[in-house]
């Protein structure tokens, strides 16, 4: 969630994609989890099959920006501005979540959840942060690491990553209960250091500078059949079972990991090399972090007091959606305007201009 010198504009498109796809995410939540409504059901799950790809392209959107900028190989760097841009916002929001559950539950459980904030997320969504910490603290050793590397051996780690973390586990839970332990690992055999989603993490700034151009046609093809794959075989666990299985949408699994590239590279095919044009994109790319963080809140509230989220119909779901996320996106750019608060809970630098101003003007100038 860091930025460059030079802003890649389907950086950009792809971080405020992956914004809209949380909130989804989110939203569908509920839907996807009572079989009463099958309609509603079914385009949850394919809507939800489309959107997994959110958290593993922001991963691969902060390697493709840490690792390719020379500043990242200084650990004061980090410590002193990357770090701090997403700890503060996270443990304010956090604090929010906090207090909020003195009112909501009781003094007790907010107790509780400020005891464990360090081992437990105050709210579901926010394991996010947990997981990109420890990559953040590791991004100067990885920044020596790549540029020391060839293609060819990153492509090495990142074949011990996609085999080890997404394939093994992917065929584990393929196969027969009887036969999965015999791909069950010793746990002396760890591979953490390319494992888990710091594999996305690289895997992100692989693709970003990835030299040979790949057919668009090929891209769309696997995209297409690999997410036909996620949303029928959701529906086949799921609706067999009569309770919604995650298998298929798993961040770590071979389905994911190969639409999240493929989406990754067709930004990249359609977009590299043109210039950013107006202040709208990199406005929402901006406040992406700070909808991330303030969405969930959003949700509740409007669930405790607007509307029912148990919803029946499409459109149902699609309101809430669609008021779920302009007021996220309106609190971002309201504490984005406002000096004291702006880096406390975007993590963004206080620009001066309103964002509010810039977003209403009917006519953006070009960046």
């Amino acid at each position: 969630m860091s930025q460059t010198t030079t802003r890649r504009q389907y950086l950009d498109i792809l971080r405020v994609l992956s914004m809209l796809a949380v909130v989804y995410l989110h939203t569908a939540a509920p839907s996807l989890r009572q079989f009463d409504h099958m309609a509603l059901w079914h385009v949850s799950n394919a809507l939800t099959a489309l959107c997994t790809i959110a958290v593993p392209v922001f991963f691969m959107i902060s390697g493709a920006l840490l690792l390719s900028s020379s500043k990242t190989a200084d650990p004061r760097d980090l410590l002193r501005r990357r770090l701090p841009r997403i700890l503060v916002p996270f443990v304010v929001w956090s604090l929010i979540a906090v207090c909020a559950a003195v009112w909501e539950a009781s003094p007790e459980t907010a107790k509780g959840m400020l005891r464990g904030i360090a081992g437990s997320p105050v709210i579901t969504p926010y394991w996010f942060i947990y997981a990109l910490i420890p990559i953040y603290l590791l991004s100067p050793l990885l920044k020596k690491l790549v540029d020391a590397s060839s293609p060819s051996l990153l492509g090495y780690a990142l074949a011990l990553w996609f085999i080890f973390s997404s394939v093994v586990k992917t065929v584990r839970e393929l196969l027969p209960a009887a036969y999965a332990p015999l791909l069950n690992g010793n746990a002396s055999f760890n591979l953490t250091m390319v494992g888990g989603f710091l594999g996305y993490f690289l895997l992100g700034y692989a693709l970003s500078t990835l030299r040979r151009p790949v057919s668009r046609k090929a891209l769309w093809v696997i995209a297409l059949a690999d997410l036909a794959v996620i949303i029928a075989g959701t529906w086949k666990r799921s609706v067999g079972a009569q309770e919604y299985s995650e298998q298929f949408k798993s961040y770590l699994s071979v389905y994911v990991v190969v639409l999240s590239a493929a989406v990754f590279l067709l930004a990249r095919e359609y977009l590299d090399g043109k210039p950013p044009r107006g202040r709208l994109l990199p406005l929402l790319s901006g406040a992406s972090f700070c909808v991330y963080l303030a969405h969930p809140r959003i949700i509740t509230l409007l669930h405790t007091y607007v509307l029912d989220q148990h919803f029946t119909a499409v459109w149902q779901q699609g309101v809430f959606y669609v008021l779920t996320l302009v007021l996220a996106l309106l609190v971002a750019f309201v504490l984005a305007s406002i000096k004291p608060l702006c880096w406390l809970m975007t993590g963004q630098p206080f620009q001066g201009a309103s964002n509010l101003q810039a977003v209403c003007r009917k006519r953006s100038p070009r960046a």
